[in-house]
């Protein structure tokens, strides 16, 4: 509608408000005016951010992301939402259950290739990137005394991979594999998320445990101000058989209590994921709010301190959203 169509049709209005019984007034509003009076209202956008489990890192960075939101320029109404993690994050995503999504790369990877040993039937391929976040770290954990030093000594041991499906879950199946293992060679498998696992640690149900997150999981922060814990060393020989998006990286001295040296380590970068249906401009004010904020994520959570804007895009293994690729080319960093 053009301004001056605009504008005699609120003069209509006007007029017959005077002149016309209040129900065909309204009727004349709605017919006319409809699509002028929406653009003057606009109703505001609904975003569900799609975390994990609250004992992780996503759920403390999403919980931020989501209040971040709310305050932006979006004019959204937000909701963070507590899930099993990466898998389920994307399935839900991918079925129109959220807004936005946070994603371990190698997932991430699976889900857009439509991996089916990873649980993707089907190629998600309206999957679209906003931005690189943290780096995630597989941790493989045990107690001194427990008789682990190695990976190969993982063999004949009982060993906690976390939930079926699970980001985490396909980073041990993987880890095992480059390191010459698979699941028969243990003892016993168990499928439980962090906190369970540390409580089967705790009481030497378990001899070791996979956990995928960024650094500083609280709940491998409580084990390891209570017990004497090792982790298991995976070098760069065996990092390169996974392949991208997989690093060989270093979980740092003092990441934990007790934790005297760098200990090699399989890394990979988590995404802040959506759909290409989500409109170009709401994307674009996600991203601006989210790189104009990360002193509040370094708050949220110690892993959020690592987010940096000149890695925005780096191992982004699906196309970016146009949204976030109008923000960037802003800042600089796409010409």
């Amino acid at each position: 509608m053009r301004r001056s169509d605009t504008s005699n049709c609120l003069m209509r209005a006007s007029f017959n408000r005077f002149t016309l019984p209040g129900f065909l007034l309204a009727l004349i509003a709605t017919v006319g005016c409809g699509s002028t009076l929406a653009q003057l209202s606009p109703k505001p956008l609904f975003v569900n951010v799609l975390a994990g489990s609250i004992g992780g890192v996503f759920y403390p960075l999403g919980s931020a992301l989501s209040t971040i939101l709310a305050e932006s320029e979006l004019n959204a109404k937000t909701s963070v939402q507590v899930t099993k993690g990466t898998t389920d994050n994307l399935h839900l995503l991918y079925k129109k259950k959220g807004e936005l999504a946070f994603a371990q790369g190698d997932v991430l990877l699976s889900a857009w290739e439509g991996n089916v040993e990873a649980g993707f039937s089907a190629r998600y391929d309206s999957l679209r990137g906003i931005a690189a976040l943290h780096l995630n770290i597989v941790h493989i954990l045990t107690l001194d005394g427990a008789g682990v030093y190695s990976m190969a000594d993982l063999k004949g041991k009982r060993v906690s991979v976390g939930p079926a499906g699970s980001g985490t879950e396909l980073n041990a199946r993987g880890v095992l594999r480059a390191s010459g293992l698979t699941y028969g060679d243990l003892r016993k498998v168990e499928y439980v998320p962090y906190e369970i696992a540390v409580d089967l640690i705790k009481n030497r149900k378990i001899d070791a445990a996979f956990q995928t997150s960024g650094l500083g999981l609280p709940a491998i922060r409580d084990l390891t101000s209570a017990f004497p814990v090792l982790f298991i060393p995976v070098g760069a020989e065996t990092v390169a058989k996974l392949g991208p998006p997989f690093i060989a990286t270093m979980l740092p001295k003092g990441s934990y209590i007790g934790q005297g040296q760098d200990i090699p380590a399989v890394g990979m970068p988590n995404f802040l994921v959506t759909r290409a249906d989500i409109p170009d401009e709401a994307v674009y004010q996600i991203a601006k709010a989210l790189f104009s904020s990360l002193p509040r994520l370094a708050q949220a959570h110690r892993a959020g301190a690592s987010i940096k804007l000149e890695r925005a895009l780096d191992g982004l293994p699906i196309p970016v959203h146009p949204g976030a690729e109008r923000y960037f080319r802003e800042v600089g960093l796409l010409n």
